[in-house]
């Protein structure tokens, strides 16, 4: 996303491209097709045997929102399926539940403008962007210009936890007091020509 502007050079007027702040849809797009399957391991980094596919499906009946289909496969063979729902409003983007029992009640996941040291309150969650344009590697690869977002319990203590999202690829990494997830394989929908 750019936008355009004017640069005065001498005399000489040029058009020149200036770079727009990310927003929360670049980091969290509703692009129907694109895939990530997550591994869950403990504090100790042993993999727990649990993979956890998410698939955009798209739009939902709300076109504000975005539907994600949930499929969570365990060790033993058991498979759980469900889908969830994301707000994507023009500055920020809700939790809004899962698809059967969506709630009014939507934490936010991001809020722009976008920038290190942003911070927003929900409830008794406080949410800082610490970082934003690095690198992180995780199994699925190496994803450049990432947002890391550290949440703390208010007050501090009862609940820690930081995740990553990649441009056009959305959550990557994941730590919640201590329990990591991983992404570990990322589909994007094919292009069609």
């Amino acid at each position: 996303m750019h936008r355009w502007g004017l640069l005065a050079i001498g005399t000489c007027w040029a058009q020149a491209v200036i770079a727009a702040p990310p927003a929360p849809n670049d980091f969290l797009p509703c692009t129907p097709g694109l895939s990530v399957t997550y591994a869950f391991y403990d504090a100790a980094g042993q993999d727990r045997g649990v993979r956890q596919i998410d698939r955009i499906r798209g739009p939902g009946q709300d076109p504000k929102t975005c539907v994600i289909d949930q499929e969570t496969r365990f060790g033993d063979g058991r498979v759980e399926k469900d889908a969830w729902v994301r707000e994507h409003l023009e500055d920020r983007i809700l939790n809004a539940g899962w698809l059967s029992t969506m709630t009014a009640f939507r934490p936010p996941l991001l809020i722009g403008p976008l920038s290190a040291g942003k911070r927003w309150v929900f409830n008794r969650t406080s949410f800082t962007i610490a970082e934003i344009g690095t690198t992180f590697d995780v199994p699925a690869g190496t994803f450049d210009g990432c947002l890391r977002v550290v949440e703390s319990s208010v007050p501090p203590g009862a609940h820690t936890a930081w995740l990553v999202y990649a441009p056009g690829v959305g959550l990557i990494a994941a730590e919640h007091n201590g329990r990591l997830r991983r992404a570990i394989e990322v589909r994007t929908p094919a292009v069609k020509r």
